[in-house]
């Protein structure tokens, strides 16, 4: 399951883009879905080098 980063909300939360997902919020779905969660949902960061 990954997601990346959409931005970071003004109460601490985080918007994301996610795949392998569905409506429910399930991490064994079938689709990409926006989600919103709280920062610790999340087990990892990567960030690239390089912004575009």
């Amino acid at each position: 399951h990954t997601g990346f980063v959409e931005k970071v909300l003004a109460n601490g939360k985080i918007q994301t883009i996610e795949g392998n997902t569905n409506a429910d919020g399930s991490r064994e779905g079938f689709a990409v879905c926006r989600r919103i969660r709280s920062i610790n949902q999340i087990k990892g960061f990567y960030q690239t080098l390089k912004h575009f």
